[in-house]
């Protein structure tokens, strides 16, 4: 059965070096472990939040 999943990202000040690239490791992970069926939303804050992706079908986020 499909997955609706929303990621918030923190990506302040606070997450750079080791922490930031092990964040953009850990999605691609579960990148690889969603189908194509499964809804993903993501989103990303620090002092104001940003949308990066709709809740859509992680069949269509292939930004790799």
């Amino acid at each position: 059965m499909p997955i609706d999943l929303v990621l918030a990202l923190d990506v302040s000040g606070s997450m750079d070096g080791a922490k930031l690239e092990s964040l953009k490791k850990s999605v691609l992970q579960l990148l690889d472990c969603l189908t194509d069926n499964d809804r993903l939303a993501i989103f990303t804050f620090s002092d104001k939040a940003y949308i990066l992706f709709d809740l859509q079908p992680v069949g269509a986020l292939k930004v790799r």
